[in-house]
């Protein structure tokens, strides 16, 4: 996620599951949110939101970012920053999908469509309002999450987190911020727990919660991953992936 002043503070100054399905309704139409991250339903919302016609719906999309939000504050307060922007993004798109032309924003395909049309996006500005490009922002961010998600289940469980996400973070949004905010992300990621305490925090130390776990979080990897390949299949369409 691009990072404003505020989000650089947050990253210099930080000091540092539930396995039940269940169908939610929209935050877009005002639900309320359950406050623990539940894996099985990070799985379930990106793996439905991915349609058989390659729609792409936002609602569920954004539920999914909900369960991303949570996982990251898991961490403790290193990807503060990325929680509070992915909050932002949403809350633009929830505006959008309960405006007037509500309709055009039910899936990734018709809000990109429609704000073309209606020429709502400016290319060359800097402009924050338009659901695609907020959209975009978030289609970055799942590509970190993603990496650094993918490589969790093969880590001992000794293993500190920091190595890999500061990987997962070389090979995506680093391209997207300026110096000082890569080198206080990196240095801040030197403060993530170690697997086997992110595990605590996910599900119950047994092998059997563990197993689960660990095959649930590869099947969600694997929806995020074809959710987010469809997506960039959308923009690059449409050449919007370099939006500033």
């Amino acid at each position: 996620m691009e990072a404003s002043a505020a989000d650089k503070t947050s990253v210099v100054s930080s000091e540092d599951g539930a396995q039940s399905v269940s169908v939610k309704p929209s935050p877009s139409q005002g639900s309320p949110v359950h406050s623990e991250f539940n894996l099985d339903l990070l799985h379930q919302y990106f793996a439905d939101c991915l349609k058989p016609d390659g729609q792409v719906d936002i609602d569920l999309y954004a539920l999914g970012f909900e369960e991303i939000v949570k996982f990251l504050n898991l961490l403790g307060t290193v990807f503060g920053w990325v929680a509070s922007d992915v909050h932002h993004k949403l809350a633009n798109i929830a505006q959008h999908r309960k405006g007037s032309a509500g309709a055009h924003y039910e899936t990734i395909n018709t809000m990109v469509d429609y704000e073309i049309k209606e020429k709502l996006i400016k290319p060359k500005a800097k402009e924050t309002s338009s659901g695609t490009r907020n959209l975009l922002r978030l289609h970055r961010a799942l590509e970190f999450i993603s990496k650094f998600l993918h490589d969790l289940p093969e880590m001992d469980m000794s293993d500190k987190c920091c190595t890999h996400a500061q990987a997962a973070y070389k090979q995506t949004l680093i391209k997207y911020h300026p110096w000082v905010v890569q080198k206080a992300a990196l240095m801040a990621m030197h403060m993530l727990p170690t697997k086997i305490d992110l595990i605590r925090n996910i599900c119950e130390e047994t092998d059997e919660a563990i197993a689960h776990a660990t095959e649930t979080l590869i099947k969600a990897v694997k929806a995020m991953d074809e959710v987010f390949n469809k997506t960039q299949e959308i923009y690059q369409a449409q050449n919007l992936l370099d939006l500033p």
